[in-house]
């Protein structure tokens, strides 16, 4: 299994390694090497007593949290001009962009 590692300098003398997936471990070390070894041994030790298992969930069975208001502008008379104004406003906001940008 190869695993990604974040390696940063934290100090002059220190750096951390760290892992996420599928499980977060996270290590120091005076050297970038040791600090990439420590946490491949604290993985090594994780995966050696756990069991990574995949599951499934179905969309079907988590709606979706805007599903209830999906179709709510559907028959309303004022969409299109609420649509428009909305279009006018990004308009206006781009070119002011685009003027400061020049400017």
């Amino acid at each position: 299994m190869n695993l990604t590692v974040i390696v940063e300098r934290i100090s002059d003398d220190r750096f951390r390694a760290a892992i996420s997936q599928p499980f977060q471990i996270e290590s120091e070390g005076p050297t970038r090497d040791e600090a990439i070894e420590r946490v491949r041994k604290l993985a090594v030790n994780r995966l050696g007593s756990a069991e990574l298992v995949e599951i499934n969930i179905p969309d079907e069975e988590i709606p979706h949290p805007w599903a209830r208001w999906m179709g709510v502008w559907k028959d309303n008379p004022q969409i299109d001009d609420y649509l428009a104004n909305i279009q006018e406003y990004r308009r206006n906001a781009d070119a002011s962009l685009d003027f400061e940008e020049g400017a």
